[in-house]
């Protein structure tokens, strides 16, 4: 349980995540977000259903497009940049436990994705994890090192199984689907 202190936080972001998330009325969790602490810019875009853990520590750059059901745990940091695209069930987390801990500790290092990058369907990033510029996890992949430039990675563990060629000039955003 929270301490007293941070009570109110913690209650705020159960509510973001049990109501608030699921209600159709994209506004109303931007809003949310943004009250909870949460660095949104211009654009963004959060479908039904994701969770956010630890919202204060969360930045999305412009134009960011969140699918339905991503888990976006930012307890760590979590820092996305422009233009990126995170598909519909990813999980970005940036808290795990130390297995070799008599106690079993939590342990938290931050997520930073850069401009352009698409985390696909189902895709997983784990703490301490850098997306560079373009790059991808595709669909399914769980991307526990770091990704390069414009370097495309599937698997389990994800390793580099192409590059992007074409430009990465393109913006996301446009009409939002009605009571998404």
């Amino acid at each position: 349980m929270p301490s007293p202190s941070r009570l109110p936080r913690f209650l705020a972001q159960a509510v973001f995540n049990l109501l608030i998330t699921h209600m159709p009325g994209h506004g109303l969790r931007l809003a949310w977000l943004r009250a909870l602490g949460g660095g949104l810019g211009r654009g963004v875009t959060v479908f039904r259903g994701t969770t956010v853990l630890g919202a204060q520590h969360l930045q999305l750059g412009d134009r960011v497009q969140v699918g339905f059901r991503v888990v976006l745990d930012a307890r760590g940091g979590l820092t996305v940049g422009q233009d990126v695209l995170l598909s519909s069930d990813c999980q970005l987390l940036t808290a795990n436990h130390n297995v070799d801990s008599a106690a079993f500790e939590r342990q938290v290092a931050p997520i930073a994705i850069a401009d352009h990058a698409w985390v696909a369907t189902r895709a997983m990033v784990l703490a301490g994890v850098t997306i560079g510029r373009g790059g991808v996890v595709a669909a399914g992949g769980v991307a526990s090192r770091d990704v390069g430039e414009r370097e495309i990675v599937g698997g389990v563990p994800a390793r580099r199984v192409a590059k992007r060629t074409g430009g990465l000039d393109y913006h996301l955003g446009g009409l939002r689907p009605p009571l998404y």
